[in-house]
């Protein structure tokens, strides 16, 4: 029996799981495919749920075994966070601080993934808020993923899947796509050759979504009129009077910044023998862009002088108003960080391999917005000022590449 097998059949075992749960016969793709837990996602099989009742439990079957690092063959890269106090374990998760809650949650990734000793004194506010915990699971007997085409695996949010086949055949040019934290397990993969080589298997984060464009400012009213001049028996008694000044435009909106893209989330491969070139990645979703700034408004023009009489002139027209200035572009989000690929197999047939290529215009941040233009000056006895241009929001931190470990080796990436 392959390790494979094993592996499930015990899993099965543990959780009175039987052969009903398999999805029968092949699933051949056709255009964008998705075999997913997210219920945005238009799954073409649907998840059967078992309930895991410890962090243990999900590490056995889901995680890393901590004699890997402690023999050295696997080095600790999920980070860990400061030392849990015990007086907070039982602490309701609604009164722990955003800080608190972040730090559990990262704990918990590198109790599973990584050398749980390191957070020991987690487990238990782990077991208090996470555990127990509905696992998605997705077995059938075979896959093939026609070329041009993407299979997307992919869990619900922060919530674990695990997928079990006998076997999965990705023809030239296709590509399976991982989203969440998603074990795989399979007795064969098989990459067939051809002249059109995409990835076998990409990890991406989610992208950010773009900020909003800020709202452009309201122009300034026109001033009033000035009042009329009052003639005299034989002259001017009273001028014209002078328009009042034009109200300034107001400030155009700030664009909303970009989110950030999300880190790629630790990942299993367990196979039984490889076929083919297989080419892996992993990388962080896009930064979202920072939205444009809005245009300012444009300064009201100067009131009309008063009327002229017989004697007495026009009056002088008020100054204009001022235009507002543009609001500022959002800044772009940060470019999400790749993830840890940890794939096993127990067989590598001929003319198998290995590649860790990269990926292109993945994991970037997200450009700035473009400030605003200011708004124009009101006309006027005197002119009123133009409003300044916003400023351009700063471009995103660009993510870092993830890592792809081999039986345990760090697989360096191709240049």
């Amino acid at each position: 029996m392959s390790k494979v097998d094993q592996i499930r059949s015990a899993f099965m075992s543990r959780y009175g799981l039987t052969e009903d749960i398999i999805h029968k016969g092949t699933i051949t793709t056709s255009g964008p495919t998705y075999i997913s837990a997210d219920p945005s996602h238009p799954s073409i099989v649907q998840p059967v749920y078992v309930e895991v009742n410890s962090v243990d439990d999900f590490k056995e079957f889901g995680g890393n075994p901590d004699p890997l690092f402690a023999s050295g063959d696997l080095e600790q890269y999920v980070s860990v966070p400061d030392e849990w106090p015990a007086e907070r374990n039982d602490v309701p998760y609604h009164e722990l601080t955003p800080y608190e809650r972040a730090a559990i949650c990262k704990a918990y990734t590198a109790y599973v993934f990584g050398d749980s000793s390191k957070v020991e004194s987690y487990r238990e506010v782990i077991q208090n808020h996470y555990f127990p915990a509905k696992l998605a699971l997705f077995a059938g007997e075979d896959i093939v993923v026609n070329s041009g085409d993407t299979l997307t695996l992919s869990g619900n949010g922060e919530q674990p899947v695990t997928y079990s086949y006998n076997s999965i055949t990705v023809k030239p040019g296709g590509q399976i796509n991982v989203i969440g934290q998603v074990t795989l397990l399979s007795n064969v993969l098989t990459q067939e050759t051809g002249s059109d080589p995409a990835y076998t298997l990409l990890q991406q984060g989610i992208d950010g979504k773009d900020g909003a464009s800020g709202s452009n400012g309201g122009s300034g009213n026109k001033g009033g009129t000035g009042s009329s001049g009052v003639d005299g028996k034989d002259s001017c008694s009273t001028s014209a009077g002078t328009g009042s000044s034009g109200s300034a435009g107001s400030s155009g909106g700030n664009g909303g910044n970009g989110s950030n893209g999300t880190d790629g989330a630790p990942i299993t491969f367990q196979f039984g023998t490889v076929n083919g070139p297989i080419i892996v990645s992993s990388i962080g979703g896009q930064g979202g862009n920072g939205g444009n700034g809005g245009n300012g408004g444009n300064g009201g023009d100067g009131g009309d002088g008063g009327a002229a009489t017989t004697y007495c002139s026009k009056g002088q027209q008020g100054n204009g108003g001022n235009g507002g200035s543009g609001g500022n572009g959002g800044a772009g989000g940060k470019g999400g960080n790749g993830g840890t690929i940890n794939l096993t197999y127990e067989t590598l047939a001929q003319g198998g391999s290995f590649q860790f290529i990269p990926p292109t215009g993945k994991g970037q941040g997200g450009q700035g917005g473009k400030g605003g233009n200011g708004g124009n000056a009101g006309a006027g006895y005197k002119a009123g000022t133009a409003g300044s241009a916003g400023v351009v929001g700063s471009n995103g931190v660009n993510g870092t590449l993830g890592k792809v470990y081999v039986n345990n080796v760090p697989l360096p990436p191709s240049s």
